[in-house]
């Protein structure tokens, strides 16, 4: 589900971070959407509800919870800034033409982050394997451009570090040297 939560990482007393890596080059990512979902890149009037999706999967997991004012802030920045800009990549599924679950993958690292929004799927539509559509998709999309390696870093207790991101033989680093940025003013 999600993950990324670099700028406000500062207001989390002692966090504690994984790391996850992949191997891209000759790396197959195969992930099908259930019956009733489809896969597709997202468009700029999409916004709105990507940040709406993205907050109710932050929301929902208890890592992210008591913190979700930091989150919602630079969460929603960000992905108003990265939406449509060339290196960045989103991912979103459909249900019933609403969308139900997004991530993003950008080229350049962002804070250490290949997977800038984490993987985010609507309470509603969690535990039906969504995260791991659009973790492939995204993979996939950064193994398309060339990138080596794919990185993300989470709460090692986020539904995501637990599950959805150890998927497609991830490479798991516990307590890895990491220092998130300050939280923007």
């Amino acid at each position: 589900m999600v993950c990324w939560l670099i700028e406000t990482a500062m207001t989390i007393p002692a966090q504690t971070w994984i790391r996850l890596s992949w191997h891209l080059p000759g790396a197959a990512f195969e992930a099908e959407a259930p019956r009733g979902y489809a896969v597709r890149e997202a468009r700029a009037g999409d916004c709105e509800a990507i940040i709406r999706v993205a907050l109710a999967a932050y929301a929902s997991d208890p890592a992210w919870a008591p913190i979700l004012g930091g989150i919602e802030r630079n969460l929603t920045n960000r992905i108003r800034t990265t939406l449509s800009l060339p290196g960045i990549h989103y991912a979103v599924v459909e249900h019933g033409g609403e969308i139900v679950a997004v991530s993003a993958a950008s080229i350049e690292r962002h804070d250490g982050h290949n997977l800038i929004t984490g993987l985010s799927v609507d309470p509603g539509h969690q535990r039906r394997g969504l995260s791991r559509v659009i973790l492939a998709r995204c993979l996939a999309w950064l193994r398309d451009r060339g990138v080596a390696t794919a990185e993300v870093y989470t709460d090692p207790s986020s539904i995501a570090g637990r599950h959805a991101y150890r998927a497609f033989g991830a490479s798991v680093t516990e307590a890895p040297d990491y220092v998130a940025p300050e939280a923007s003013a």
